[in-house]
């Protein structure tokens, strides 16, 4: 993703979309462990995507004259990951997705 893409999210979009590829680079991360990740590339990529978004988070808050992560705080309860996680999450824990996945792969 581009600088020019992520200066037009809002502040909630932009601190969702970083708590979204947070999520991906562990995801991508648990798969590379594993030997499953087929593009190891796409870590480098999903860091720097990060990289890209806490900048832009962190030129907003000295812009508006508040501290450091002040926007994350401030908009990470409102952060929900996909559908598809939570009714199993809400059963089994964070866990239980790992497992299906690895079960279904096999």
């Amino acid at each position: 993703m581009a600088t020019t893409d992520v200066r037009e999210f809002a502040d909630q979009e932009l601190v969702h979309f970083l708590l979204s590829q947070e999520r991906e680079l562990v995801d991508r991360r648990f798969k590379h462990s594993l030997n499953r990740l087929e593009n190891t590339s796409s870590l480098r990529d999903v860091r720097r995507s990060i990289a890209r978004v806490r900048t832009e988070l962190r030129a907003r808050e000295i812009a508006t004259g508040v501290g450091p992560n002040t926007l994350t705080r401030q908009y990470r309860g409102s952060f929900s990951h996909e559908a598809g996680a939570s009714a199993s999450a809400e059963k089994g824990g964070f866990l239980s997705n790992v497992v299906d996945k690895l079960s279904s792969d096999d």
